[in-house]
This record gives structure tokens, sequence and C-alpha cells, in this order.
């Protein structure tokens, strides 16, 4: 499934990457006491003509003695967040891929260290899979393009440091520190998928290049607040998401021990900021006993501090809880496992917005998921106790607005109500009051058939469906399983849950290949669409309405390639489309985006060789000291080129019992008769924004 995550994660997060920043990680909760704490970030200096130049993250350590050995006693560590499991490297590890944070960095964690000046920052990969990178395709060359080929590196054992300065967290205060992670080649290999030996280096740059700092009070009108000393209670904090989303990016605890332009209790967090363009968050209150707050920010930009954030509260709620059950209208059996439920309240921002009409204008002050039996919430720990466990209720009978949401099903947004001692809460469902928050989700089915170049008798070809609104690359459901096609089975059937609410799809499938029996980031067959998809209809008393059948396909079997280039006057919420057939397929940010010297605004994709279209898509530029009422977008500015990348070409197997040597085809796949394509080529393409 790893393919599905990759196109998953760029159409839905990196169309907004150059708003807000923040990806990759979970979020990071700081915990103070008389303790200070470090906040790190990266930023990157990635090798040019890579796809991805990924690297293994286990730790940083700090140390206030610059000559400090690796047994010293007072080395601090800043682990990965609790509860990240690496994509690429070992569980725990947080992998990060340097051609994403070239012109913002990436918030790694925050932990709490012992008062003291540090001066030194030792970076620990993994020692066994210290990283990945992923090259684009060679207009001439010996070695294959868009594959992974494993980093070793150049002094593997020996330490990563960077001597670091204005590191001193005051007692229960914060202090930052960014570091700049550079990876050269020092050699290539010159048969595919060998490791490249790779030397990693890291030095500290001025936080005031990338972080603001936002800061603000917490005051309450009611009871003083209780924090998180009891049993299962959250600790009251600050989080702060993903503009328009549940994504949270870091979180910072209320304090009782501020300054004096902060008093009584108060916040204080860095977040990444987009260089004269600008990044957008919101933040919530949640945690303790106190009732939920929110706002929505203006742009922040780096080196700046925003002006207290004022947020007014009330102590000493009584908590409840809102659980339930989710699953499909359609088929009562079918228990929805990891769909999405939030509440939602108006930021101070926006106090009027209706959260049950525009929840996009609306702040996620909780959020939680369903179980493997469709049970919701998920159950917390001691240390982080679920937060439908801890929901403030609200005099006077007052609700909540609840929305769940789940990939391939229409959106739920209904008036809820906590209620104490684990009842469960109460819900509006259909227009009645007073139900159980157990919902059962409504869908439509495009069915359809999809076919692919024939695969060797015994070989497998593994292919992924995805549906997104019709002409956007907004994704609303993937397959639940990916179509396995055992040679020489060359179709088969497919039905696909989709929203009912969306008048028209847009549908591409995609190979799932390997290459060298490893699994292949990119595949090597064609990427086939269906524009313009109706949708069926809403369900009936009956059951779920079905489409007519689509036909998709064939998926040949062509090859890798690649298509690089860099966009004129690019800016930060610059981002490049690829698309086929007026489908759009994927979507990457433009890098390398100015102050950087030099800046290219590069954009690289590796897809198979076929013909494409590809277009920039712009953000607003924010207006200086003004609220966006919803997540900003991106928009297409017309201005397309279409391009084509050459087949690859064929490499002649030998077969089995030859008297010559056997030539083994390494290639993503093979046609019937044993050959397959060869070493991808690359095009170059400008582009105008």
């Amino acid at each position: 499934m790893y393919q599905f995550v990759r196109f998953l994660i760029r159409a839905l997060v990196f169309s907004i990457l150059a708003i807000v920043i923040g990806f990759g990680g979970s979020v990071a909760e700081a915990k103070f006491s008389q303790r200070g704490s470090v906040e790190v970030g990266f930023t990157g200096v990635p090798p040019q003509g890579f796809q991805n130049v990924l690297l293994n993250v286990i730790a940083v350590q700090i140390n206030p003695n610059a000559a400090a050995g690796p047994g010293n006693n007072k080395w601090q560590i800043i682990p990965v967040p609790t509860g990240v499991f690496g994509t690429g490297g070992r569980p725990g590890d947080l992998q990060i891929d340097l051609n994403t944070i070239q012109s913002v960095p990436q918030l790694f964690n925050t932990a709490q260290v012992r008062p003291g000046d540090y001066v030194i920052a030792e970076l620990i990969l993994d020692p066994n899979n210290p990283g990945t990178l992923v090259p684009n395709c060679p207009n001439a060359g010996a070695t294959e393009g868009c594959i992974n080929y494993p980093i070793q590196l150049q002094n593997a054992g020996n330490p990563i440091f960077a001597t670091i300065s204005n590191v001193s967290p005051p007692k229960n205060g914060l202090a930052l520190l960014v570091l700049q992670l550079k990876a050269t080649i020092v050699n290539a290999p010159i048969i595919s998928g060998n490791p490249y030996l790779v030397s990693v280096t890291m030095t500290a740059v001025n936080p005031a290049q990338t972080l603001a700092t936002v800061s603000g009070t917490v005051t309450s009108t009611g009871t003083a607040f209780v924090t998180g000393k009891k049993k299962k209670l959250r600790q009251l904090v600050v989080t702060a998401e993903q503009v328009g989303t549940n994504n949270q990016i870091i979180s910072a605890p209320v304090l009782s021990n501020c300054p004096q332009d902060l008093k009584p209790t108060c916040f204080t967090m860095a977040l990444p900021a987009g260089a004269q363009y600008g990044s957008y968050y919101d933040l919530a209150v949640s945690g303790g006993t106190a009732k939920y707050a929110a706002t929505r920010t203006a742009a922040i930009t780096p080196g700046t501090s925003t002006p207290a954030i004022p947020f007014s509260t009330t102590g000493g709620q009584k908590l409840g809880t809102i659980s339930g059950a989710i699953t499909d209208l359609c088929s009562s059996t079918t228990k929805l496992v990891g769909a999405t439920i939030q509440l939602l309240i108006p930021p101070d921002s926006n106090p009027t917005a209706d959260c049950e009409t525009a929840p996009g204008e609306c702040v996620s002050v909780a959020t939680t998921n369903s179980d493997s039996n469709g049970n919701f919430p998920l159950p917390g720990t001691i240390n982080a106790p679920s937060q439908f466990n801890n929901i403030p209720i609200l005099p006077a009978s007052g609700t909540y607005t609840m929305m769940v949401s789940m990939p391939g099903y229409d959106t739920v947004v209904l008036q809820a109500q906590p209620q104490a001692n684990k009842k469960g809460g109460l819900c509006t469902i259909n227009g009645t009051p007073s139900q159980p928050c157990s919902l059962a989700l409504t869908s439509a089915i495009i069915s359809g058939t999809l076919t692919i170049s024939t695969p060797p008798t015994g070989q497998s070809t593994i292919v992924q469906v995805f549906a997104e609104d019709h002409g956007t690359n907004k994704i609303e459901s993937a397959l639940p399983m990916p179509l396995v096609l055992r040679g020489p089975t060359n179709s088969a059937p497919f039905a696909l849950n989709v929203p009912s609410s969306v008048a028209s799809f847009d549908l591409f499938a995609t190979a799932i290949d390997n290459y060298q029996g490893i699994s292949d980031p990119y595949q090597g067959h064609t990427i086939e669409v269906a524009s313009n998809v109706l949708q069926p209809g809403p369900p009936t008393a009956t059951g779920c309405k079905t489409s007519a059948p689509v036909t998709i396909g064939p998926l040949n079997c062509i090859g890798h390639g690649s298509v690089t280039g860099n966009v004129s006057n690019a800016d930060l919420g610059t981002s490049v489309v690829l698309s086929k057939g007026g489908v759009q397929i994927t979507q990457m940010p433009v890098q390398n985006i100015a102050p950087l010297t030099p800046s290219t605004n590069k954009y690289a994709f590796c897809a198979p060789a076929d013909s494409y279209t590809l277009e920039p898509f712009e953000l607003k530029t924010p207006t200086p000291g003004t609220v966006p009422i919803s997540a900003p977008t991106s928009v297409a500015t017309g201005n397309t080129a279409a391009v084509t990348i050459a087949a690859a070409p064929t490499i002649t197997a030998s077969p089995t019992g030859s008297p010559t040597p056997s030539i083994k085809c390494p290639s993503t796949c093979s046609y019937p008769d044993g050959s397959c394509p060869g070493i991808c080529n690359n095009v170059s393409q400008q582009l105008q924004k």
C-alpha cells in the first residue's frame, strides 16, 4: 500500500504545502516543569537530481560541553515523537525528505532538558538503514532512475555534530534549535539498486530565518484550571493545526509561571513560516477541565513574534464522553475502520461561523478514529487520554458540531452532546435529537473493469484504483484492497465506494510494481484514467446504487520515466500538477525557492513513460494581517505545457537454459516473451507561472 500512501500524501498535502508546513511527524507536545524545553526543526540541502532524499532520524541530542564524548552524562536527548512509525526505517524512526524542507522547516519534536547553555548537537540516524535516495531518470547513463537506492554513510559510526549557540532553555521556558542537514554524493553506484556513498553534515541555522514565535494568554472566567495532574485527565494545551484540518503540528502547555506581560497563564510555541509568503494555522485550547477555545491566524512570517493571542475560557467544567459506532448503510455488517470523528467550534476570529453548514470555517478541537470494529473513540493511555473521553459538558444542554468522515463515503455533520459517566453522548441524527451517536454512512458505487498488458504466465501485477472529484486532485477514495492480476489473466472487475454527494469523479489506476524483487516507489506501467464518471445517486431503501460499468486500461508495461524543470518567478505558493487525459494525477511543490541561494525553482516528477500535461498552480498571496475565513486553496494559472517521456529501449532476456549467459530482466514489469523496458529516460520542460 506504499504507492497508495504516496499518492494520497501528494494529492492531499502538497497542494497546500506552501502555506502550512510541519507534515511528516506526529504532534510534538511539550510537558514543561522546572526544567526547560528545546524545540527542534530541520531544513535540508539535498543533492540535485533526486526525486526523494530520505533520512531516517532516531534522535537529536545536545550537550553543554563542546568536547563531550559518547559516554558523557550531560547529553540531553530529543527523541522521535511518541507513536511515530517510520515509513522507510525501523519503527520509531522519523523519515524526512530533504527535498521538501529546503525553504521551510519540518518540526521534529520538543523535549524537556536540564537547564544550561548548550553548545553542541548530534544527529542520530538509524545505523542499519540511514536513508534512501530515489534519483530522477538519467538523460543517458548506466543506472536506473525512480527506484530506491540505499544510503551508505561515508563515515558510518562517526558522530554527525553541529556547533550551536543561544540554546539556553530557562525553567518552564522554550529554546529553539533549527538544524540544516546536507547530503552530498561521494560515490554513485554502477549497478542499479546498489548503495550510494553519501556524506551527511549538519549545521545550526538562525531560527529567525524559518520560524515565527506564537504566544498568548489563556484566562479563566470561572474555576481555576485543572491541568492534567489527575489520572486520565488531559493536560491543558494550545495546539497548532494545519489550517482547516485536524492535522496537529505541535502543542504547547498552558503555564502558570509566565513573563509579566503574559500573566496569569500563558503559552509559547514556534511554528514554521514561509519566508515572504507566510503560513497559516489554526490554534485550539483543550485539556484539563477548561472549555474549548480556538482561533485562526493571519499569515505569520519567519523571524516575527505575533502579538499576544488572548484566549478566554472557563475552568472547572464537568467532563463527558461521546462514543458510538460507524457502519456502512448499504451493508449493516460492514464496520468502517479508520473513520475520522472531529468536534468543531467557531474560532474567535470568526465567532458567527455556522460549523454545521460551513465546517471549513471552524476549528477542530478534538479528534479520534474508529477501531477495527467500527467503534469510537480509540482508547487512550494514562499519559495521553482519549480526547473524546475528556469533553467539557456545555451548560444548558449545549451541543457541539461533530463531523464524521471516511474515504469513499459522504461526510456527516451533526450536533452532539457529551454525557458524563461514559454514557456515550447524544446526537441529532436525521433531524431527530437525543439519539445514540452511532452512524451509518452513505455512499455510491462505481463499478467497472480494469485491464493490463498481459503479464508473463505466473507473474502477478498489483493495481490500485483511485477516485477524485472531477477536475481536481482531491482524492475521495481508493480500493480497500488492490487488484492482483496473475498472468495470463489481464483483466479484473472492481467496485469503488464514492461519496454520493459528489456529482462526478475522475478515476486513475496505477500499478504497484517491484524492482529486483523489492517494492518500487514509482511504477513501470502506464497510469490509465477515466474522466468525468457520473456517480449513480444516493442510496435508496433497497441499497446503494451502482454506476454503469467503466472500463480503465490497459495499463501497459512501459518502464520508468521522469520529467524535470523549473517554473519562472515561482514562490512558496507555487506547485505543479501532472495530468493525463484531463485527469489530475499528482501535485508537487516547486522547490528551492528564494531566498535560498541559488534558487532554482525546480520541480520533478517520476512517472512512467507517456504523454502528460503540466500546469503550475498558485496560492493567492496573503493580505498582511487578514485572517482567512477558510483554508486557502491553490488555483490553476492556465499556463499548460504538453510533455512526452520517451519509452525506454527493450532489454531481451536470455531464455532459461540458454547456452549463453543469462540476462535477467531487472525492470518493474516484463513482456510475455520475457523481455522488459531498459534504463528510463528524463525529459526537461520549463514552465511559466
